[in-house]
C-alpha cells in the first residue's frame, strides 16, 4: 500500500521539529558529543575490480593459511599488512602510482593511498579500479551502557538563505526513505515543505559477506555483491544504524545525471557492483551483533572483547 501524500508531510515535518531538539535527546538518552564527519585530504581508498581472465590481480589474494593461523593467534598480521607478504611498491608500480601506498587490505581487494585529487580521478579512470572513495574520518563518542540508536551518517543537515536541507529522513520502516529534502522558513516563521525523493530501494543484491580483520582493535565491513540492470543506474545513498545490537542499513541506487537529458542512452544488460561497507564498532562492547541490508540480507558476527583501548 502507498504512503499518502499527507502521511508522507507528516513524517518529514516530524522530523524537522526533531532537528530542534535532537542535541537535547542526544545529552539525555546517550550522552553522544563530538558527533561529525571529514573529508581526509589527499588520503583515498581504491578497491579493485576481480581481475579479467587471464590478467594478475592487483592484489595478490589473501593467504589463507596464515589467516587461519592468525585467527588462532599463533602469529599476528599488523593492521594495514597483507597476508601475502605482498609490497606497497609492487602494486604502486603496478599502478603507476603518482602518490605512497600506505597500507593494503587483501582481505577486500583495496589500498589506502596518499595522493592528490588529480591523481585519485587518473586512477578511477582505470579499468582495473572499481572506485577510489576519499577517505574519512568519524568521530563519535557515547556512554558505554546505552550505545543504542546512534545513527551513522556522512551528512549533516544544512540552512542556508532561509532553507533547511535535510539529506536524510527516516520512516518507521526503513532509514533515509525519504532523502534531499527542503523546508523554506516563511515570513511568518513557519516551515513549508518544498521538495523531497523517495529513492529506490537497491533491488538486485546477490550476496553480503562479512570480513573481520584480525588486528586490534577489530574492524568489520560488509561486502555487498549485486548487479544493476542498465549501465545508467549507479550506487545512491545509504543509511546505517545502530538499534541495540543490530546494525540496520538500506541501500539506494539512483541515476547517473548524465542520462537524465536524454543526450545519452542507457546500454542495457547486467553491470555487476561491489560495494564496501565499514561498519563502525570502535567502543562495542564482546558480545554478538546482527546486521540487515534492505531488510532481507541478514547475519551475525561476534566481537570476543570489548573492542577498544
Amino acid at each position: 500500500m502507498k504512503t499518502s501524500s499527507r502521511t508522507i508531510k507528516v513524517i518529514l515535518v516530524a522530523a524537522l521539529l526533531s532537528i530542534t531538539s535532537i542535541s537535547v535527546y542526544a545529552d539525555k538518552q546517550t550522552n553522544t558529543e563530538n558527533l561529525g564527519s571529514q573529508f581526509v585530504k589527499n588520503s583515498y581508498i581504491v578497491t579493485f575490480k576481480e581481475p579479467a581472465e587471464g590478467s594478475l590481480p592487483i592484489v595478490e589474494p589473501p593467504n589463507q593459511e596464515i589467516i587461519d593461523k592468525a585467527k588462532k593467534g599463533e602469529i599476528q598480521i599488523p593492521f594495514g599488512e597483507p597476508s601475502t607478504g605482498q609490497s606497497k611498491q609492487e602494486i604502486a608500480e603496478k599502478i603507476g602510482l603518482n602518490g605512497e601506498v600506505i597500507a593494503i587490505f587483501d582481505m577486500i581487494n583495496a589500498i589506502h593511498v596518499k595522493m592528490d585529487a588529480q591523481e585519485a580521478y587518473r586512477l578511477s579512470r582505470d579499468k582495473r579500479v572499481l572506485h577510489v572513495k576519499q577517505d574519512m574520518t568519524t568521530t563519535t563518542t557515547v556512554t558505554p551502557n546505552n550505545p543504542a540508536n546512534v545513527s551513522v551518517t556522512n551528512s549533516n543537515p544544512t540552512f542556508q538563505d532561509g532553507i533547511l536541507s535535510l539529506p536524510f529522513v527516516d520512516s518507521l520502516e526503513r532509514g533515509g526513505e525519504y532523502q534531499n529534502v527542503k523546508f523554506k522558513l516563511t515570513k511568518e516563521g513557519e516551515w513549508q515543505l518544498l521538495n523531497f525523493v523517495i529513492p529506490k530501494e537497491l533491488q538486485y543484491i546477490d550476496k553480503v559477506e562479512v570480513i573481520k580483520t584480525d588486528s586490534f582493535p577489530i574492524q568489520v565491513f560488509l561486502r555487498v555483491v549485486g548487479h544493476f540492470t542498465s549501465g545508467c543506474q549507479e550506487m545512491g545513498k545509504m543509511s546505517c544504524k545502530l538499534l541495540g545490537n543490530k546494525f540496520d542499513i538500506w541501500m539506494y541506487s539512483t541515476q547517473d545525471e548524465k542520462f537524465s537529458t536524454g543526450e545519452f542512452t542507457c546500454t542495457q544488460g547486467f553491470v555487476p557492483f561491489t560495494h564496501i561497507i565499514s561498519l563502525p564498532i570502535y567502543s562495542l562492547k564482546e558480545g554478538e551483533y546482527k546486521y540487515s541490508v534492505n531488510g532481507r540480507y541478514t547475519g551475525t558476527f561476534n566481537l570476543a572483547e570489548d573492542n577498544k583501548f
